[in-house]
């Protein structure tokens, strides 16, 4: 197995620097650009079927992935068994649109590293992203439990934020997936007690606003606005927010503390970009129109993330699920039995 990460380090020395790039002025809703995105491989399919391309790129962005690609893979020919070297091997690669390759490098490395946290966190993660969430599923509990009697560790980010600070921790961030995918897979208790403890292991108001963001969506979800109203009591402007400034902003509109053009002015207009915030925020803003009774413009704004090529964005996939359980008449409960879980075991 050491032989293969070593073989797949030596693949990223082919890379060409070019293979799944674009102009940042390609716009991918013209014609040129569904053709050119139609061009390149399909890395997942979409909740409801639809094939879903590996996402074009900034040329500068994906040189720059490519060439600390080439450095994380030095690492692991020098020693295949590097864990930090797979890891990161594994996010340069989905960090250039090879979500599969990604999930390749982490499975092998959980075969030289067994029930390894932090591989099984990362792979949880590209197997969300690629809609496989009865995998990511697994992979988040399998995590959850293995960490639990290790000390936690902070997080190196991959694409620093603006302060230069690493915000989150390991098992902050297995929680919060778990979470997420709980939520997406219309298992909404499981998903609010997931984000609960990810609440408990926050250090930042960039980790509170995120966790509190899904749980309001999980409470509304499940019709519990009394919890919903005092998920929010904490939030406030003069919350210090380094990342997560759609989060942030979206509760404060829940909130009733800022209007709704404010929202829309900064990201709704450009939700059928290729930007993760505006399919972050188009999510958002499309369940508080439908949590007030537009069903209508809610159902508009859905729709128009998933016509997006922000496909890899948490938001999203979120709306994916949202158009697929309201297409099959479901309720969440029936969402829910569409998906295999792996462990009959429920985490404690």
């Amino acid at each position: 197995m050491a032989r293969n990460v070593a073989c797949l380090a030596l693949a990223a020395f082919m890379l060409g620097g070019c293979d799944a790039t674009r102009n940042a002025s390609m716009n991918p809703k013209d014609r040129q650009g569904r053709a050119e995105a139609a061009s390149m491989p399909v890395e997942a399919w979409s909740l409801d079927g639809d094939p879903l391309y590996r996402p074009m790129q900034d040329s500068r962005f994906h040189q720059e992935q490519v060439d600390k690609l080439r450095e994380a893979a030095a690492i692991a020919i020098e020693d295949p068994t590097d864990i930090d070297a797979i890891i990161w091997m594994g996010r340069r690669n989905a960090y250039i649109g090879r979500y599969n390759r990604s999930i390749e490098i982490y499975s092998m490395g959980l075969e030289l590293h067994p029930d390894n946290p932090r591989l099984l966190r990362h792979r949880g993660h590209r197997h969300l992203t690629t809609r496989q969430l009865d995998k990511a599923l697994a992979d988040f509990k399998a995590a959850a439990r293995h960490s639990e009697l290790m000390p936690d560790r902070v997080e190196q980010d991959g694409m620093p934020n603006r302060a230069g600070i690493p915000l989150t921790t390991t098992k902050w961030n297995i929680q919060y997936h778990l979470g997420l995918t709980y939520y997406l897979m219309g298992r909404l208790e499981e998903a609010d007690r997931s984000l609960e403890r990810c609440k408990r292991l926050s250090r930042h108001d960039d980790q509170i606003v995120a966790c509190t963001y899904w749980r309001w969506l999980t409470a509304m979800q499940r019709n519990r606005q009394t919890e919903a109203v005092a998920l929010l009591e904490p939030i406030n402007r003069e919350m210090e927010i380094i990342e997560n400034s759609q989060y942030h902003r979206l509760l404060l509109l829940f909130k009733g503390e800022m209007d709704r053009d404010e929202i829309q002015t900064t990201d709704e207009r450009s939700v059928l970009s290729a930007d993760v915030q505006s399919a972050t925020t188009g999510y958002g803003l499309a369940m508080w129109m439908r949590f007030n009774g537009n069903m209508d413009g809610s159902n508009r704004l859905l729709n128009s993330i998933v016509a997006s090529s922000s496909w890899p964005a948490f938001g999203h996939i979120a709306a994916e699920a949202e158009l697929a359980i309201q297409s099959r008449g479901f309720d969440h409960e029936t969402w829910a039995t569409q998906f295999e879980d792996p462990y009959i075991i429920d985490m404690p």
